[in-house]
């Protein structure tokens, strides 16, 4: 479920994926139209330890690929449960290093070296938000190819250049 800032209609829209059929057919349904425990399951996601463990390992090894390479977009796998647990919102927003408090990274996750000891950390505030796709797939059923649609979910991490350092060993 996602949320959408409302519009010409009163309060938010949530992007509602009904069980039992497909992500093409997912609806915006207003708050009126939904139970009061999905709602709350949804404003206080339920989050385990090893997804927690798994995409703070993800976004660590994005984060110091990406350094190396200059991109100053970072993509990774990120579900909205972890998002909105983690940065307490579902929309974009600026972060500082602290944001990332309720990951379980190393102490020195945003920042990597080069061979030649130079150092390059990323620079914040960065600018973080979730993306929601839909990404066509094929699978063989019973001997034929069939288009399907999952739902692709990932954090977007947009920095200003990082800041480069040298290592004094």
């Amino acid at each position: 479920m996602a949320v959408e800032p409302p519009r010409c209609h009163r309060g938010p829209l949530y992007l509602v994926k009904w069980q039992g059929y497909g992500f093409d057919e997912c609806t915006w349904e207003p708050l009126q139209h939904l139970p009061e425990e999905v709602i709350e399951e949804f404003n206080n996601p339920t989050v385990t330890e090893e997804s927690i463990d798994f995409h703070s390992k993800m976004l660590e090894e994005v984060i110091r690929k990406r350094l190396k390479s200059r991109n100053k977009v970072f993509l990774v796998t990120f579900p909205s449960e972890l998002y909105r647990f983690v940065f307490g919102t579902t929309s974009e927003k600026l972060a500082e290093k602290e944001d990332f408090g309720r990951l379980n990274l190393r102490e020195h996750w945003d920042t990597t070296f080069r061979n030649n000891g130079v150092g390059i950390r990323l620079k914040f505030p960065v600018r973080l938000s979730h993306v929601i796709r839909n990404k066509d797939d094929f699978v063989l059923v019973n001997g034929v190819l069939k288009k399907q649609k999952n739902l692709v979910e990932r954090l977007r991490i947009t920095s200003s250049t990082g800041v480069v350092f040298c290592s004094l060993h």
